[in-house]
């Protein structure tokens, strides 16, 4: 039975790792044994031939050294006596300790072991018949006669039999060098078997970790990344019993939610849509019928302040001047609230044209004349080129005649300007200065409405695009407004695929700037315009 947590499985793979490993090895290191024991035997080979040719350099140097001393007459303790004990014996000790030993040629064993025994036995006659040969010399018999008859055919045989040993040895050598090359190559082949079954082994496992932990986190996470697409609309399979398999049953619940909670948006947004219809329906309608009796109002207002046939006293004078002014607050409120109505109703239509931009901000500021004179402030205007200005064409590849020509809705754009010039001279003290500065660049305008009033808090600059949103500034002012100016500014900009932005400081003033392209968007024109 399977672990049924990840931590279990990777415990189990890793000991199953960790058992395959140590296998590996320890087959590796019993074959690799193998391999230095059968080098090691194959170098012993080289010692047996060369314990039988110091054999027979040794029996050579025996036999010289009688003869020298039967010829010289020696009666000392003959030197061929030491070559027996120093060399000849400690040999035959050698040689048959290696023959005792178990090595890799046994058929060389087989063939040479009696070879040996009968070689050792002569050996044991020839010093035997040197011993004779040394009592003859000494009592001046024929030392010459055994010497010739028995001792040299004894010694010949003996190195012939050495000779064919050695021959032997040769034959066994190059035999046994075959046979050792061929079983290492076997002992190597080995070694990768069991490395590649080692090799497959982990594979396997690494194949187990991941079908039992990776595969199912992958799939998972290909899931996630479908539903975060908007591309999940299944149901997440049983992927496993363990903590992954708890996660995505998590996740299962949490996509199912999700879902439900979708819909409940799907069904509010479209129940705000709703709403908002309805509300835009109202204003467009509440609007129509409120301007008819306010543009009564104030035409009668109007009317009884310009008649002079009935003068009217100063006190009734000044109420009925309250009366047309709050007619006319209330028709502008009453026109930026159906502005935006239709605009948030995507109703509001463009009409575009070409037009001298300097030519439409003089045309503001000389409507605007009456009540920069009011206050007694002064209204100064900048018309620039940037350095690298050069001439644009229209999209029907019509060039611009003048370098504040645009292509736009000359009655939205002066109504952006106009709001906000108004607010500009609203918020400005008696004798202040205000200055509009309009620059021509490669990809279109800037202008920039600068005034030294009293300024907006700067935590409030985010806020003042929306609707009836006022800047809170302690200047009695601020709250003479609607809340709504600035909000049709703001959309209105949009609309003509322009962009508004403000900087400002508290009692220094503010910077009203307008970025205007060359000619209106594509996106944002009425068809036949």
């Amino acid at each position: 039975m399977l672990p049924t947590t990840i931590r279990h499985k990777i415990l189990l793979i890793t000991l199953l790792c960790a058992l395959v490993i140590l296998t590996g090895f320890s087959a590796v290191f019993l074959i690799a044994r193998q391999q230095q024991e059968l080098v090691q035997k194959h170098l012993e080979l080289p010692l047996v031939a060369q314990s039988w040719f110091s054999l027979s350099s040794s029996l050579h140097q025996s036999l010289r050294l009688q003869l020298e001393g039967i010829a010289n007459e020696e009666g000392i303790q003959p030197a061929w006596d030491e070559v027996w004990m120093k060399d000849i014996e400690p040999l035959l000790s050698q040689l048959e300790l290696l023959y005792k030993k178990e090595r890799l040629w046994e058929n060389e064993r087989q063939v040479e072991a009696r070879t040996f025994y009968d070689i050792r036995l002569m050996l044991r006659q020839l010093k035997e018949l040197q011993v004779k040969v040394e009592k003859e010399n000494r009592t001046r018999l024929t030392e010459k006669s055994l010497w010739q008859i028995e001792l040299v055919p004894l010694f010949q045989e003996i190195q012939g039999s050495i000779e064919q040993i050695i021959n032997w040895q040769t034959q066994f050598s190059h035999q046994q060098n075959q046979l050792l090359r061929n079983r290492l190559i076997e002992l190597t082949l080995q070694i990768w078997v069991v490395a590649l079954g080692v090799l497959f082994l982990l594979v396997l496992l690494a194949w187990f970790l991941s079908r039992q932990i990776i595969f199912p986190l992958q799939k998972l996470r290909d899931t996630v990344k479908k539903v975060k697409e908007d591309r999940f609309h299944g149901e997440i399979t049983e992927i496993s019993s363990d903590e992954v398999g708890e996660l995505a049953q998590q996740f299962r619940e949490m996509i199912q939610a999700i879902r439900e909670r979708t819909e409940e948006l799907e069904k509010s947004n479209m129940l705000l849509a709703e709403a908002s219809h309805q509300k835009g329906m109202f204003l467009t309608s509440m609007s129509h019928e409120l301007r008819t009796p306010l543009n009564a109002i104030i035409g009668f207002a109007g009317t009884l302040l310009d008649d002079e046939d009935e003068p009217l006293s100063n006190y009734r004078k000044d109420r009925i001047s309250r009366i047309l002014q709050s007619g006319k607050q209330l028709l502008q409120l009453i026109n930026s609230l159906l502005d935006l109505s239709r605009l948030e109703a995507g109703q509001m239509k463009i009409s575009t044209s070409k037009m001298r931009l300097d030519e439409l901000i003089l045309e503001v500021i000389e409507m605007l004349e009456p009540l920069i004179h009011e206050k007694s402030l002064q209204c100064l205007h900048q018309f620039q080129t940037e350095s690298d200005w050069q001439e644009s064409r229209t999209d029907s590849g019509e060039a611009y005649v003048n370098p504040f020509m645009l292509v736009s809705d000359s009655a939205k754009l002066r109504q952006v300007l106009i709001n906000l010039m108004g607010n500009a001279i609203k918020f400005t003290e008696p004798g202040g200065l205000i200055t509009i500065a309009l620059l021509r660049r490669c990809d279109g305008f800037r202008v920039d409405l600068e005034d030294n009033g009293c300024g907006i808090p700067e935590e409030q600059l985010e806020t003042i695009f929306q609707v009836f949103k006022q800047a809170d500034s302690g200047n009695p002012h601020t709250r003479e407004g609607t809340g709504l100016g600035l909000a049709l500014v703001h959309s209105l900009a949009e609309l003509l695929g322009a962009r508004i932005s403000v900087k400002s400081k508290l009692g220094t003033g503010s910077v009203f700037t307008v970025e205007l392209p060359l000619q209106l968007p594509h996106s944002n024109k009425e068809p036949g315009s």
